[in-house]
């Protein structure tokens, strides 16, 4: 056999393999085997190269010289390569130890590191736990705080802004659904302002002095608001006085055109009122309460000032804000009568007007260059007198009552629409 099959069958171990010591016992029992043979071929070939040599011994003596030194280098080689077969299995041998002191090694290594290896995965197990328990409580906070802010918008939204009418109050969505809910809202909020600012009476006497009064609210862009708060006495039921306002909403007169657009419920309804010969339009929510507890009835009006479905026309403005009016019941033939107003700056269809489109919309004469102050305290003047004028026009109304009998036991409040 050739050296360059010796090379062959011995090839390296690869490390990791489960069969490597089988492997490397069937390459040095082959190559042992081709050892054998080759051994073997070399005795036969001398034996009968030695029988050829007695059958002929008249061959001339070189030819038995050549015989001999062909046989002493076959048995060298043998030797050699007996040797070299005992110096591959040592060192296979050799290299299997270290195969088998490594897998040792790494069996022990792998018996030591297995109680740490517990203990870390039961540590990750903990974090993970800990973990998913501290996103659970984030998002519980987060909910929270969310709720928090929601409540306090919503609280800050039952009281006027200053400066600034919370779009609740002036934008009607142009959807039902948007429209239904935010004319409930517009009048609820009207009527907690309501109960806010007048509570229940201790006694009948008390606050009966009739009284007018107006604040202008002016910021840096001019008038944010027009504030009113007017209370006077009517000599009649206050059932019969709550119904003559409510009348004065919905039904129509040769100076102001009443039109219902909706209604929502049985208390809550959608009013458009345009002054005749005049480029004004009130777009209002009105609802009315009756609080047999307090023994009184609230009324709320709600202007919008922007709705989709009412778009501005050509040099049309628009009144818009809250105001609530409380008839309170003293006796059966005399009520107190509440009448709360917060308007905030008319508008038309590029915005809130400025001062002196303000007081020239109230048909107030100004001069050239008049100053704003002057232009405000006119407005402060005309606001009153308005007012006054309203105030005066309702008793007016209601003084029909004193010849007609008063109503007992009814404590209904029918729409009538």
């Amino acid at each position: 056999m050739s050296k360059s099959n010796e090379n062959g069958n011995f090839e390296p171990l690869a490390e990791g393999t489960d069969n490597a010591f089988e492997a490397t016992m069937l390459n040095a029992n082959a190559f042992l085997d081709d050892t054998n043979m080759k051994d073997e071929d070399d005795d036969v070939s001398e034996e009968e190269k030695h029988e050829g040599n007695c059958g002929a011994n008249e061959a001339p003596m070189t030819e038995v010289n050549l015989s001999m030194s062909i046989a002493a280098i076959r048995q060298r080689e043998s030797r050699e390569s007996k040797k070299q077969l005992a110096q591959s299995y040592y060192d296979r041998v050799k290299e299997l130890d270290m195969f088998v002191a490594y897998f040792n090694a790494k069996e022990a290594q792998k018996e030591r590191i297995d109680p740490y290896r517990v203990a870390v995965r039961a540590a990750s197990a903990h974090i993970l736990k800990t973990e998913r328990i501290n996103l659970e409580l984030m998002t519980r906070l987060e909910g929270r705080i969310q709720l928090k802010n929601f409540l306090q918008d919503w609280l800050k939204s039952q009281a006027p802004q200053k400066g600034r009418p919370s779009p609740m109050e002036t934008i009607l969505l142009p959807d039902d659904n948007g429209r239904r809910s935010g004319c409930l809202h517009m009048t609820s909020r009207a009527y907690s302002l309501s109960q806010e600012e007048f509570p229940p009476r201790e006694t009948f006497q008390e606050e009966v002095q009739d009284y007018l009064d107006v604040k202008i609210h002016v910021d840096e862009n001019g008038i944010s608001a027009l504030e009113g708060h007017v209370q006077f006495t009517v000599d009649a039921n206050f059932e019969n006085v709550a119904k003559t306002w409510w009348f004065g909403i919905i039904e129509s007169t040769p100076l102001l055109h009443s039109t219902i657009v909706e209604k929502f419920g049985e208390n809550i309804i959608y009013v458009k009122q345009e002054l005749a010969g005049m480029q004004y339009k009130r777009l209002m929510v009105a609802g009315v309460f009756l609080d047999e507890a307090k023994d009184r009835i609230t009324i709320t009006q709600t202007g919008i000032a922007f709705d989709e479905r009412f778009p501005f026309t050509e040099g049309e403005s628009r009144a818009n804000g809250t105001q609530w009016v409380i008839f309170q019941h003293v006796t059966d033939r005399l009520t107190i009568v509440r009448w709360s107003t917060l308007n905030h700056c008319p508008v038309n269809a590029n915005g809130p007007l400025s001062v002196e489109e303000t007081a020239l919309n109230m048909r107030i004469s100004l001069t050239e260059n008049e100053s704003e102050e002057s232009i405000l305290a006119k407005i402060h003047s005309g606001c009153e007198l308005v007012l006054m004028n309203l105030r005066d026009q309702f008793l007016r109304r209601c003084s029909r009552f004193k010849l007609e009998p008063i109503t007992l036991g009814s404590r209904d409040f029918p729409l009538n629409i």
